[in-house]
């Protein structure tokens, strides 16, 4: 079994894409450029939230949804894990850690 993240398979891509954009969202909570938020909805009171995730669903209506319905199910589900509050600099640290192994293995250049 391969681990190195490819695009030969578009679950990988897809798994690549929510990654990324699951840290978009947590750099802007830990900045305070959007308060912590419990949905993905929420974001929209901050931000034009649709723009998350844009380099990879470039305007794609389906996949966009995919990553945003990720997104949602992650904030909703995290919201409640620590005392009822998203520590989003901890799971920042964490989910960078995780595309910085991808990336090393030289295949995806992450967009910044």
């Amino acid at each position: 079994m391969n681990d190195r993240l490819t695009l030969d398979s578009p679950i990988r891509l897809l798994i690549l894409a929510i990654e990324h954009t699951w840290c978009q969202v947590l750099e802007d909570m830990a900045d305070e450029t959007v308060p912590d938020v419990s949905s993905f909805s929420d974001l929209h009171d901050s931000v034009d939230a649709n723009e998350y995730g844009m380099s990879y669903h470039n305007a794609n209506v389906e996949l966009a949804n995919l990553i945003q319905d990720a997104i949602d199910e992650r904030l909703r589900r995290w919201m409640h894990h620590v005392d009822g509050e998203l520590n989003a600099v901890r799971v920042l640290t964490q989910s960078r850690e995780l595309l910085q192994r991808w990336d090393a293995g030289g295949n995806v250049e992450l967009a910044r």
